[in-house]
């Protein structure tokens, strides 16, 4: 019997193909063959960018891998890979290295950073000839924590706060709204820094 359409292999790696007569079962035959993967057509986020503090570099490292058209990865790929903001809601600045090579397919982009608040960024990762690639959503985290309740309050209040929540250890807390009024610190906290609570803005 001869198969005129052939036989397409999806999947790199070692594969077999056993042909078996159906009125005899016991009339087998099997070959063996290692398939390689297809030229790179697409490229994906294999480690997405995660929250991070304004102007903090990104960690872990955002990694884009390049991809045939059948999903395998392409690990002759060596070209040049670029990144840049997608969804942009803080209007801020992508820094950092933002075009590497590739190395057998991957590329990684160890120090990224944006140096505006916002929720809801995406990073773009593209290279000549390959099909685009959007991260996963994420914040940028304000680094200063600003008072924003005039008539006072406790300090765990997340509405208190510019950012919706207290400020964490990474963080400045800034006391520093107009008008007289009581921050009531009703539990243990610690900041990277703080103003003067007693000056006037």
């Amino acid at each position: 019997r001869t198969f005129t359409s052939g036989v397409l292999f999806r999947s790199a790696g070692a594969q077999s193909l056993r042909a078996t007569d159906a009125a005899a079962p016991a009339l087998t035959a099997t070959v063996a063959t290692v398939v390689g993967h297809g030229p790179a057509s697409q490229l994906r986020f294999t480690v997405q960018p995660s929250s991070v503090l304004e102007g903090r570099a990104i960690e872990p490292p955002v990694v884009v891998t390049a991809y045939d058209a059948f999903d395998n990865l392409a690990n002759t790929f060596a070209g040049q890979v670029s990144i840049a903001i997608g969804v942009n809601p803080g209007g801020g600045v992508l820094s950092g290295t933002l075009q590497v090579s590739a190395a057998a397919g991957v590329a990684t982009f160890a120090d990224l950073r944006i140096n505006r608040a916002g929720n809801g960024y995406t990073l773009v990762g593209s290279a000549a000839g390959l099909t685009n690639t959007t991260s996963a959503a994420f914040n940028v985290i304000a680094i200063d924590v600003h008072w924003i309740n005039a008539a006072g309050g406790s300090w765990t209040t997340g509405a208190n706060w510019s950012t919706g929540a207290p400020p964490t250890a990474d963080q400045n807390a800034l006391i520093d709204l107009a008008g007289t009024y009581t921050v009531t610190l009703d539990a243990n906290a610690t900041v990277a820094g703080a103003n003067d609570f007693n000056e006037p803005p």
